[in-house]
């Protein structure tokens, strides 16, 4: 009996709700948690004396303005779910990716076309692609460039050798224009290398921790996570080297983390470091706080943990990077019982 009161009173309050509320307030507002509310208080209110049903709907009524109040007061500010959220993020353009030139100079490659002295265009802002070429390169040996990439964007450089490197968001990487007998680069951040093949002349990428040498491949190197470095071989042959200490060679498939003089290896699922440059966010039981520093990385956004407990909360899925930041949270509370909710450039996770 008393669960047959409690549904008519809800059913009795929500088509109060519906008819005394716009659409606008609708959507705003979330009926459901109302309802909790006034559940509850229903219940610490019999507890004192039973009522009766047309007391209990008027107490409703007064409470629920009462809730409409006190949920519209400038002092209560609590933010719903990121699902239930109408509000979208302002469309914001990320910095530019900066070419700095050994004369000083620094280019926003986002905006201007860098052409050599024959007109050849050498920058393609609308396809994010630098191009170099043996002529244009002749004379330049020991001369350096550097391209720094910032959060929210992507490029593909091509190097006067013709290997080419995806460079991932908050990347930066210094080479020469025309190689020596050593084809050597620096990396901090995220690169997807193919190198063209040389025997004669090796390819070295360094990092702060280790260097990576190849002869002609396909790998990816990460330098964003916490102390160590993640190089994975998709084909050919690549040999990782903590000078001094340590010197393995991988085979493809093969993970190596570099930290301290330590490298470990593995065999991975390779699409996991590589799906960046294929446009996908790949995840595989990775964790809360990993999956929100790579979407803060791209989305240029930052993130706060209101409840510490959910950083280690694991999820499993592809997502499309060409997605809005709204989506993505859409589908990834979908599947968790974690709720996102979007302040300006804040993502806070509760």
């Amino acid at each position: 009996m008393e669960e047959e009161q409690l549904h008519h009173h809800k059913k009795t309050f929500v088509e109060y709700y519906r008819t005394k509320r716009s659409l606008e307030f609708i959507g705003q507002y979330d009926q459901e948690e109302y309802w909790r509310k006034l559940n509850a208080e229903l219940k610490r209110k019999r507890n004192l004396r039973r009522w009766g049903y047309t007391s209990g709907v008027a107490a409703m009524l007064a409470v629920a303005c009462t809730c409409v109040y006190l949920w519209k007061s400038p002092w209560n500010v609590d933010a719903p779910k990121l699902a239930d959220r109408v509000e979208n993020l302002e469309e914001r353009k990320p910095a530019g990716v900066i070419l700095s030139l050994a004369d000083g100079r620094q280019v926003d490659l986002s905006q201007e076309m860098v052409t050599d002295s024959e007109e050849k265009v050498v920058n393609d802002p609308e396809h994010r692609q630098l191009s170099y070429s043996l002529e244009q390169a002749q004379g330049k040996t020991g001369v350096k460039n550097c391209l720094e990439i910032p959060q929210g964007a992507e490029y593909l450089l091509i190097l006067s050798d013709g290997s080419k490197v995806w460079l991932n968001a908050r990347t930066r990487l210094t080479y020469p224009v025309l190689f020596g007998d050593i084809r050597e680069v620096e990396l901090e951040g995220e690169a997807y290398f193919e190198v063209t093949h040389d025997e004669k002349r090796p390819f070295v990428v360094r990092t702060n921790k280790a260097s990576i040498a190849v002869l002609g491949t396909e790998f990816n190197v990460n330098t964003h996570r916490s102390q160590k470095v993640e190089t994975v071989l998709v084909k050919g042959k690549v040999a990782v080297e903590v000078p001094g200490q340590q010197k393995v060679v991988l085979r493809p498939g093969e993970l190596a983390e570099t930290g301290g003089s330590e490298i470990v290896v593995s065999s991975v699922n390779v699409r996991r470091y590589t799906a960046w440059r294929n446009g996908e966010f790949y995840f595989e039981e990775a964790s809360l706080e990993e999956i929100m520093q790579e979407l803060s990385d791209w989305y240029c956004v930052q993130t706060v943990f209101l409840n510490q407990e959910v950083r280690a909360h694991k999820f499993s899925g592809v997502l499309e990077r060409n997605e809005s930041i709204q989506e993505v949270l859409k589908k990834i509370e979908r599947t968790t019982s974690v709720h996102f909710v979007v302040s300006g450039e804040v993502v806070k996770v509760e």
